[in-house]
């Protein structure tokens, strides 16, 4: 009997563990994530960034201006392929509002990349077009998305308050007889205070640098600090537009209309809509 008993417990264990590999949820993303880091590596792609869906992103070219955010229009260009044969199924312009983008995973992508962006992304079918599938796309494809970020603008109110936002700069930058200021299309304004001579980063880059930020109205200081390893994709869209200007040892104070700050929201101590200064010593790039 006691034979019996444990053949039984061992077959229900087993019972047990192959049920549990089956009904792994994310049993067939890992296979596609695996399949293509396969193919990137088989192919010496060794610089893709990955976003919080496991979509594998190659940037081809480094946009500029600030990201699309929630509420703002987006026109991107677009060539969806399948991962499978490299086939084209679908491509056009996408011209609509960042939420309303269809796919997951293809809003998330384009949700992470500057203005004037052009990259290759990889995405698994769960945030493509799923297990069902379409009439012309198989299930569980993974989709290769060669995609353009032609375009993002801003709502109304958005707009209304960056031209409040940008002449009050420009009349700061007047009234303190502040002199080579550049004007960045994005709307932040600069000065070079001290060249570096260090090579510049990019956007998803982690960098080490000392700051200090202000308001631009009243002048008031509200943090000055060094941040070790942040990753210039988490700063607000100001900073996010205006590191990468800068080259390792440069010293640049940024003038950022609040829109690409903190918005209408504000943040602790900076209230809604203040325009700010900042101060900042780019020290390195982590390499």
């Amino acid at each position: 009997m006691k034979n019996w008993i444990n053949f039984a417990l061992f077959i229900s264990i087993i019972s047990l563990f192959s049920c549990n590999k089956h009904d792994d949820p994310n049993a067939q993303t890992n296979k596609e994530i695996m399949a293509i880091d396969n193919y990137l590596a088989a192919n010496s792609i060794n610089n893709a960034l990955v976003d919080g869906f496991g979509s594998r992103i190659v940037i081809q070219q480094f946009g500029e201006d600030a990201p699309a955010h929630t509420g703002q229009i987006v026109k991107v260009s677009y060539i969806a392929r399948l991962f499978s044969d490299g086939s084209i199924f679908d491509e056009g312009v996408i011209n609509s509002n960042l939420e309303n983008v269809t796919g997951s995973g293809l809003q998330s992508v384009i949700s992470g990349l500057m203005k004037g962006s052009k990259a290759i992304a990889y995405v698994p079918s769960k945030y493509a077009f799923g297990a069902s599938g379409t009439n012309v796309v198989p299930p569980n494809s993974t989709i290769i998305y060669q995609v353009s970020l032609d375009d993002v603008i801003r709502t109304s109110s958005e707009q209304s308050q960056f031209n409040i936002d940008t002449t009050a700069i420009q009349k700061y930058i007047s009234d303190n007889n502040i002199t080579n200021v550049v004007k960045h299309t994005s709307g932040v304004r600069y000065t070079v205070d001290a060249s570096g001579t260090g090579t510049q980063p990019t956007v998803y880059n982690s960098v080490n640098l000392h700051f200090k930020g202000s308001i631009l109205s009243n002048g008031s200081v509200f943090q000055e600090s060094d941040l070790t390893g942040t990753n210039i994709f988490g700063l607000i869209d100001g900073l996010k537009v205006g590191l990468p200007l800068m080259t390792e040892g440069a010293k640049y104070t940024f003038y950022i209309p609040s829109g690409l700050g903190y918005g209408p929201s504000g943040s602790g101590t900076i209230g809604g809509n203040a325009n700010l200064i900042f101060s900042i010593q780019l020290n390195s790039i982590v390499r």
